[in-house]
């Protein structure tokens, strides 16, 4: 019976997500820098625009959250996503990586996983080589105006 009783002392206890201290919550926080571009499935809205929705993480083994991992554990890179012209202000620049969603505000500088930076750079070098052929600057259209 003293052998259960100092083997149960010596083993370390888990403390329910409840019973964190503040400090362990808030270095939390600030080591996932991606939780407030997460998208929030009830509200349809990432957490950065929401004041009091309570954070669900992506599921345990999922490959969202497996993804997360991957992009946390990644260089910081800072970008400056453009906004379209006349587009609206609400329009959010949106990433999904193996179901890891994020919303991403524009016209604002964001520091953001390497990875995420070199998408959004093939995205915005794509749009540039679609819509090359309707500009009337190139040097075909140029010749023919002459």
């Amino acid at each position: 019976m003293t052998d259960k009783k100092n083997k149960e002392e010596n083993e370390p206890r888990l403390t329910p997500p409840s019973e964190k201290k503040e400090s362990e919550i808030k270095s939390e926080k600030k080591n996932d820098y991606l939780r407030k571009y997460e998208y929030h499935q009830p509200t349809g809205r990432p957490y950065f625009q929401l004041s009091s929705a309570i954070y669900s993480p992506p599921p345990k083994g999922s490959k969202a959250e497996i993804m997360k991992n991957v992009l946390l554990s990644q260089k910081r890179v800072t970008v400056f996503i453009p906004r379209k012209e006349a587009e609206s202000d609400q329009i959010l620049q949106t990433v999904n990586l193996n179901g890891y969603h994020l919303e991403l505000p524009k016209q604002t500088y964001l520091e953001l996983p390497e990875q995420i930076v070199d998408l959004l750079k093939d995205s915005l070098k794509q749009d540039e080589e679609a819509l090359r052929s309707f500009r009337i600057d190139t040097r075909d259209k140029e010749n023919a105006l002459l």
